[in-house]
């Protein structure tokens, strides 16, 4: 009863604080909406307001403004003067390049880019540059091959030296890949590589080609490159990578895709990276027809996150002695040095409790863990509190009913003192406020409560 009363005190207290806070940022906010006559926009005469925009300085009147990937900096400098002077003062605001790569319409058009993005690399000053490539499809049956002697493809390939990170979406087609043949042995200061295949009508020709060539063949020379990120991971088998190099590995649909990675693939692709500390394995829709997923055995990995979208009950028929196909992904790891594993697991088949559970207990280095499921036990979790105490922090998102059988299950092995570490705190969320903080509940339920967080000593 004591404990009960201090903590209906401090969260009186804590109540009052917040309600204190609260009218004056309802008044600021009221004041300063859109709607209210004293916003101080609106004190502002009109005419003035449209002399402002009269003088926007109009640095390229026939450019379509782009707003995907941080094209705010031309915004910014079509403003006023002073916004103009600070944007062209900044050249950091400019390492964000976006690139359509398409056949060129009409001469004036391909000049129009080429000045954008002269322009565009010439206001960055030198500074590595993170760019977005995206390949213009005409249909999705017919594609013109693209021109190496394109005089924008040129000028973006000669910027490779200076490229940090790149993100492309491109098709598997052969000839779109010759375009950017240019980059191999000239990416010094590429450190992450990201791939986006565009969904193609290629034929068997072409994904031949590709995993004899391109793209394999362009990062052999990259002594900086430690992070790739590709929604189709069978390309890599074949390529000549630094993957001595690599520390972060995040594969997309890896399983589900139009060429997928086996088992075997998978493994060995993984075993090449030797110094690999991060792994994120997103398995898309596993429908029925999809690859198991695969066995890791690593030592140097730290982080491991596998997000699963549907787990088809023929799974276990692959993998014998297991709950579900995640539940054999769980037995087969050997992670002795993980620290963080993230589970999502959108499946209304049981959890595989006893899989993730002999798992812990065969692991000393975790400290987070978060998991996402639909079908959970409140029992299941608490145990794994108790199975591991190295965790510090665990993040979980359940139903709002498991929620309240979870904390009034730790009430009751912390009154019986079951587990020697004990929470030093517990964060609930509401499910409409997913991003606020709320309060420091120890113990208590929020309604409506889809997320928690709890921190230990």
């Amino acid at each position: 009863m004591d404990h009960i009363d201090q903590n209906l005190l401090r969260l009186t207290h804590a109540r009052l604080g917040l309600k204190k806070k609260f009218y004056p940022s309802q008044e600021f906010k009221d004041n300063h909406s859109p709607l209210c006559l004293s916003n101080p926009f609106r004190i502002l005469p009109p005419e003035l307001w449209a002399q402002v925009f009269l003088h926007i300085p109009n640095t390229a009147p026939d450019v379509v403004i782009n707003s995907t990937v941080r094209d705010g900096v031309w915004t910014v400098t079509h403003v006023c003067s002073g916004w103009r002077a600070l944007a062209l003062a900044t050249p950091w605001m400019w390492t964000e390049i976006l690139v359509v790569i398409k056949c060129a319409r009409t001469s004036k058009l391909n000049n129009s880019r080429l000045a954008r993005l002269n322009l565009w690399l010439e206001r960055s000053n030198h500074h590595p540059l993170n760019v977005h490539v995206i390949e213009e499809r005409i249909s999705q049956y017919r594609q013109l091959p693209l021109d190496p002697a394109d005089p924008v493809i040129r000028r973006f390939v000669e910027s490779s030296v200076r490229w940090e990170t790149a993100d492309l979406a491109m098709s598997m087609s052969l000839y779109s890949w010759k375009a950017l043949a240019g980059i191999a042995g000239r990416l010094p200061n590429l450190k992450c590589w990201s791939i986006h295949w565009i969904q193609p009508n290629y034929s068997a020709v072409e994904s031949v080609l590709l995993g004899n060539g391109y793209p394999t063949n362009l990062l052999t020379l990259a002594p900086k490159l430690h992070s790739i990120r590709s929604d189709s991971g069978i390309w890599l088998t074949t390529a000549r990578l630094p993957f001595h190099q690599l520390t972060s590995l995040d594969l997309i649909n890896f399983i589900s895709s139009p060429y997928p990675l086996d088992v075997i693939s998978c493994n060995e692709l993984i075993q090449r990276c030797p110094n690999l500390e991060y792994l994120k394995l997103s398995c898309g829709d596993m429908l029925p027809g999809a690859l198991p997923l695969p066995t890791i055995t690593h030592h140097r990995l730290k982080s491991l996150i596998v997000l699963t979208e549907y787990v088809r009950a023929s799974l276990d028929v692959n993998l014998i002695g297991a709950e579900s196909g995640l539940g054999a992904f769980f037995d087969s790891l050997v992670l002795p040095s993980l620290e963080l594993l993230s589970v999502r697991f959108r499946s209304q088949r049981a959890w595989p409790h006893q899989s993730l559970a002999a798992f812990l207990m065969r692991i000393n280095s975790l400290s987070v863990l978060s998991l996402e499921a639909e079908i959970f036990s409140a029992q299941n979790i608490a145990s794994y509190l108790q199975l591991t105490p190295s965790l510090q922090d665990v993040f979980l998102q359940i139903p709002s009913v498991i929620g309240q059988n979870l904390l009034e299950e730790l009430q009751k092995q912390e009154e019986k003192n079951i587990w020697p570490p004990s929470i030093a705190e517990l964060y609930c969320y509401e499910k409409l406020k997913q991003d606020i903080y709320l309060a420091s509940m120890p113990f208590q339920a929020a309604p409506g409560m889809d997320k928690i967080l709890i921190k230990r000593y």
